[in-house]
């Protein structure tokens, strides 16, 4: 998907509006599914990211195309056959980031001592 064709964040947060509580949402694993979770958990009871064997059940069809694997994704939804991924909560989301600018930091100070040695 060219980043011409591809949705902006702030777009998809001005669809999830029209979701309910009640509702929800399976999506593929693209790029940056955890993005588009963190816009659309506040807004529907559950948003699952499907998994690489869950998508197996996509794939095996012989027209692939964004419609066709949607219609899957929400039938294995309402089956109850998608495992889906683990999505960190905010307190997970925040150490993360916390321990990639640590791990960021001590690269960079060894690279300082190595240079001045």
């Amino acid at each position: 998907m060219s980043a011409k064709s591809r949705p902006r964040l702030s777009s998809l947060a001005f669809s999830a509006e029209s979701l309910r509580p009640d509702d929800r949402v399976a999506l593929e694993a693209t790029t940056n599914p955890l993005a588009i979770a963190r816009i659309l958990e506040p807004r529907v009871a559950r948003v699952v990211v499907a998994t690489r064997r869950d998508l197996e059940a996509i794939a095996r069809p012989k027209a692939k195309t964004d419609r066709l694997d949607a219609r899957m994704l929400a039938r294995l939804l309402a089956a109850a056959l998608l495992a889906g991924s683990w999505l960190p909560d905010e307190a997970n989301r925040e150490q993360r980031r916390r321990l990639a600018r640590r791990a960021q930091l001590v690269r960079l100070r060894t690279r300082a001592r190595s240079t001045r040695e």
